[in-house]
Order: C-alpha cells, then structure tokens, then sequence
C-alpha cells in the first residue's frame, strides 16, 4: 500500500441545486442551494398560498401551478420568495420542478 495516497470522502448532496449563474443572497455568492422537501408539510401548502394572496397572486391548480412551486421552495431552502425570483429562469425552472416533481410523485 502507497503511504502516499491520500484518500478524500465525497459528500454528495441529494437535495443540492447547483446553479447555472451564481447569484448573491444576503452579501453572499450562492453557487448552490440546499433544500429539504421532506420538511414541508400541508400546512406548507396553505402557508405558501396564504403568502401569494398577500402578493395578490391566486393559485388554480396547485399541482403545476409555478408560482406556488417557488414559494414552496422558498421554503424548502430556507429562502426568501423574492430570492427565488432573482434566480436565472434556467435554475427557477430547476427550482420549481423540483417541487413539480415531488407532487406528481
């Protein structure tokens, strides 16, 4: 055995998305951003329309309704809503069907 190699443990991150144009949050670059969809709830889904119909946006059909999934992610990330909607519309697109993704399954 090589006493010199070293070995280096590869953390993945399965609830990672990695952004296709780093924006900054709160004076900070984001190159990624973490989610745990697993903490949302129902309650999430009535929370994060309850925060639409403040903004005056009114969800139909909460199964493909995007802007909802943004909310929803906001939250899942630990976000604000209008972080989310700085995103490029490539990775608000990743961000929001993540959440797509989730209902349907």
């Amino acid at each position: 055995m090589n006493e010199n190699v070293v070995e280096i443990e590869v953390i993945e991150h399965p609830n990672r998305l990695t952004l296709s144009k780093p924006i900054m949050i709160d004076g900070e670059e984001k190159k990624y951003i973490d989610y745990d969809t697993d903490k949302l709830t129902g309650g999430s889904i009535e929370k994060a329309i309850q925060e639409l119909v403040k903004r005056q946006v009114f969800v139909v059909s909460p199964e493909i309704d995007t802007v909802l999934h943004a909310q929803l992610f906001a939250f899942a990330s630990g976000l604000d809503y209008l972080d989310i909607n700085r995103l490029s519309m490539k990775d608000y697109a990743k961000a929001t069907a993540i959440i797509r993704d989730f209902f349907i399954n």
